[in-house]
């Protein structure tokens, strides 16, 4: 079952690294598990165009986060500081 939020998508201070801040709510929702394997959905909010699809697993760094490649910018055309809808679900096995 896909879990649905809006996020933004943040710059880590001093470096270029970037990623998606996932609610503790979710990450309960999600059955607890800190370091789960995830299937993602994402695009720009507001956006009518295609989802932009990767399998990441929940990182913490001082809150839940979900990393973001300089490949998956590239590839997606998102940019630091896009405010995002965001889908998540448990990945398979």
């Amino acid at each position: 079952m896909a879990i649905e939020f809006s996020s933004v998508l943040k710059q880590a201070e001093g470096v270029k690294a970037t990623g998606i801040p996932i609610p503790d709510s979710v990450v309960t929702e999600l059955g607890g598990a800190k370091n789960a394997s995830l299937d993602i959905r994402v695009r720009k909010t507001g956006s009518d165009g295609d989802w932009y699809e990767y399998r990441v697993s929940i990182g913490n760094r001082g809150g839940y986060i979900l990393s973001f490649s300089a490949d998956h910018r590239n590839a997606s055309g998102l940019v630091a500081g896009d405010p995002l809808d965001v889908s998540v679900e448990l990945a398979p096995a």
